[in-house]
């Protein structure tokens, strides 16, 4: 009895489609790892009240409620933690349907355009 219904499950299972799901690598602009890689939010949320220049370009964060996102050195009020939402590039936060800021211009942060990606001769 026990052996029909394993059997009766397996052929059940066999007979479903089989769904391919193919997983895209997380890159930048630059084609590498680290700049999709950010700290943790609370690591992120102090740097960005300590508006630290060493995480410039490093992450970005957008707030929800305006749905605007900045660069951590961003001269503009201070959101609160639970408002913020942290990106590790300005397309990713774009692409989750937030606007730049017109303030610290976060499209434009350091080494993150196409020309810094290559090298120069």
């Amino acid at each position: 009895m026990e052996r029909t219904n394993w059997m009766e499950g397996a052929r059940r299972r066999a007979d479903a489609p089989h769904i391919k799901v193919r997983k895209w690598r997380v890159t930048d602009v630059r084609g590498d790892y680290t700049a999709s890689m950010i700290p943790d939010p609370s690591t992120c949320y102090r740097a960005l009240t300590a508006r630290d220049r060493r995480f410039d370009g490093v992450f970005f964060v957008g707030v929800t409620t305006t749905g605007i996102y900045c660069r951590p050195i961003c001269p503009a009020r201070l959101p609160a933690e639970e408002r913020c939402r942290f990106f590790g590039s300005a397309a990713t936060a774009e692409g989750s349907g937030f606007r730049p800021c017109l303030r610290c211009r976060p499209e434009r942060a350091p080494g993150r355009s196409i020309v810094d990606a290559r090298g120069r001769l």
